[in-house]
């Protein structure tokens, strides 16, 4: 969770959903167990202690994202600016060619919610 610099509200503000084994394919997750026990994958995400994140919450992270996605057809010229903190973002499969150029504005270093004083 982080407190966003100048609204105040409390954001999941992580992608530990993208990093959980859940978020693999069942293929790959299954092929994956077959190799490493769930402690030792190469990608996961765990809670701050090391515990496992539960599947459940997992999966209602993810249908929380699908639930709320917005889609639009990009035209040529098209400029989206968002805050990275208040809006997550993604992309689908495509088909040709694209380019995209990235430009970020003032950095947030001090995220964490327990490193903010309740006075930010």
């Amino acid at each position: 969770m982080a407190k966003h610099p100048d609204t105040k509200e409390l954001l999941w503000f992580n992608q530990a959903h993208l990093f959980h084994v859940t978020s693999l394919d069942e293929k790959t997750r299954n092929a994956l167990l077959t190799v490493y026990s769930e402690e030792q994958l190469p990608r996961n995400a765990l809670y701050g202690d090391g515990t496992p994140i539960e599947h459940e919450y997992l999966q209602h992270i993810h249908n929380t994202f699908n639930e709320n996605k917005i889609f639009f057809e990009w035209q040529k010229g098209d400029i989206l600016i968002l805050d990275n903190m208040l809006v997550a973002h993604g992309r689908n499969p495509y088909c040709g060619d694209r380019n995209v150029l990235v430009m970020m504005g003032d950095s947030y270093s001090s995220w964490a919610v327990d490193k903010q004083s309740d006075e930010d």
